[in-house]
């Protein structure tokens, strides 16, 4: 990332509420004050080592746009098909292998696992089975139920605009809100950590926001999350906005939703028309779903990159 525009311009203000364009289809106050009690939490642990935190932040950033990047391009094994509903999902295996770091051990497991030997032993212990990913699953629980589970989808969309348009549209708050109002409830921009400062340009911008997505219906609960924003051009006409979870970073609240990198990468066609390849891939607790939805969760289809890109190329 470059040193060069880098800034870190930390809004102090906390509302105590939140703008009417920040609470777009909001189901009650409580989210509201749920989300400034993030916001809150966040901007503490971020400024008590600015300069420090600012480097962390930044360099998630751009590991995290860098595996995007991948994740939009990239076709089997690491993308699997589900024929029936037509949708790509991730092997959690390939994802493991590509963006991983597993012991010698596991590897032979894996590889065991895909000829099929599942009857070998191998003289291994407990610690070999640490896998030191950075985007490695993190959530815990100790309570009987469902299970965390990871959710990976990815979708391709053609929208009538260019591509630098579709950026700005993803890097201001206000119009991010406007664009998904049924499927983000709140959000607040926490700070500006790099910024070219010339209006319009987002090239290289890092912001840290919190959100709360939500789904059309109170019985599947919303999904709270502080992450960083990252915008970058990659090549001409070819830009990414990259979401990257924070909460590894800093000893937040706990929450039942961990974004894994997420976004899209944008490409500007010879016809006007941008090329729009959205990626969403998240860690969740789904404990607290309705049972009667718990199918339209399960299949990652209330939060997948399909709702995201058909709500963005049919709102414009």
């Amino acid at each position: 990332m470059d040193s060069s525009t880098s800034q870190f311009e930390i809004d102090m203000r906390i509302p105590q509420e939140a703008t009417t364009s920040q609470q777009v289809n909001m189901g009650s106050n409580v989210q509201v004050a749920s989300n400034i009690s993030r916001a809150s939490d966040l901007l503490m642990a971020v400024t008590s080592s600015a300069e420090v935190n600012r480097m962390k932040i930044s360099e998630l950033a751009s590991d995290a746009m860098e595996v995007l990047t991948k994740l939009a391009l990239a076709q089997e094994p690491l993308w699997q098909c589900n024929i029936e509903s037509n949708t790509e999902f991730l092997s959690d295996m390939e994802y493991l292998r590509e963006f991983g770091h597993i012991s010698a051990s596991v590897i032979e497991i894996i590889k065991m696992v895909e000829v099929g030997d599942s009857q070998s032993e191998l003289p291994i212990n407990n610690s070999e089975f640490l896998m030191e990913s950075e985007y490695r699953p993190v959530l815990a629980t100790n309570q009987p139920g469902k299970p965390v589970s990871l959710e990976s989808s990815r979708a391709i969309e053609y929208v009538q605009m260019k591509a630098v348009n579709l950026v700005q549209l993803l890097m201001d708050l206000e119009q991010w809100l406007l664009v998904f109002p049924n499927i983000v409830s709140i959000a607040k921009v926490v700070g500006v950590l790099s910024s070219t400062r010339a209006e319009g340009n987002y090239d290289g911008t890092l912001q840290m926001l919190t959100a709360e997505f939500q789904a059309p219906t109170p019985l599947i609960p919303a999904r709270a999350s502080c992450f960083a924003r990252y915008s970058k051009q990659l090549d001409s006409g070819m830009w990414v906005v990259v979401d990257a979870s924070l909460e590894k970073l800093f000893q937040l609240p706990s929450t039942n939703f961990r974004r894994q990198p997420s976004g899209c990468l944008i490409q500007e066609m010879p016809n006007g028309c941008s090329k729009v390849i959205w990626v969403e891939h998240a860690e969740v607790d789904n404990r607290m779903v309705h049972n009667m939805f718990e199918p339209l969760v399960s299949s990652g289809f209330a939060f997948s990159a399909r709702r995201l890109g058909f709500r963005f190329s049919s709102s414009l």
